[in-house]
């Protein structure tokens, strides 16, 4: 089981990107050390960060802002700097085929 912050955090920004601008994020930049949490989580046969990369570009860099989800338009959310929206009816974790 990975570090369950860093594995909220992410769910919770990409859910929030979803709910502001009606549709996934294509890119998601977060420090190096989330990349090697998401690895080392096994989801049904696959790493998390597979997971991830099958929907996404997954981007670790550890110069700030360091969690942040963004689209090929332009649009992006930083974690901590968004507000807290409502679900989208299709969680993260369902899009990308994950289980906690």
């Amino acid at each position: 089981m990975p570090n369950g912050g860093a594995r909220d955090r992410v769910f919770v920004l990409m859910d929030s990107f979803y709910a502001r601008y009606g549709h996934w994020p294509t890119q998601l930049r977060v420090p190096s050390r989330y990349v090697q949490i998401f690895e080392q989580w096994d989801v049904g046969g696959a790493s998390a960060a597979d997971r991830l990369r099958a929907k996404l570009r997954l981007v670790a860099d550890d110069k700030p802002p360091q969690l942040v989800v963004q689209d090929d338009d332009g649009a992006w959310l930083e974690y901590g700097k968004h507000d807290s929206l409502p679900l989208p009816g299709v969680s993260s974790w369902e899009w990308l085929g994950v289980k906690a």
